[in-house]
């Protein structure tokens, strides 16, 4: 399962953590809440620049892709 949203991605971290396989993180995301609740549960995790994210990704509904996350 892929998903996208910030506060997706921190209701999953909140209530399912074990469920997520890694997350891939634009360079320029800078929600520290998030990034502290990813480091918290030790859930591994890739930055990249923002134009490789979005390479990786293109096909996805979104402009530009803050973050990823499998699951």
């Amino acid at each position: 399962m892929k998903i996208y949203g910030k506060n997706v991605l921190k209701e999953k971290l909140i209530t399912d953590p074990k469920s997520i396989i890694k997350i891939y993180l634009s360079d320029s995301f800078k929600d520290d809440e998030i990034l502290k609740l990813i480091k918290t549960n030790k859930i591994k995790y890739l930055t990249l620049h923002s134009r490789d994210l979005n390479k990786m990704f293109k096909n996805q509904p979104f402009r530009l892709v803050e973050f990823f996350c499998l699951m």
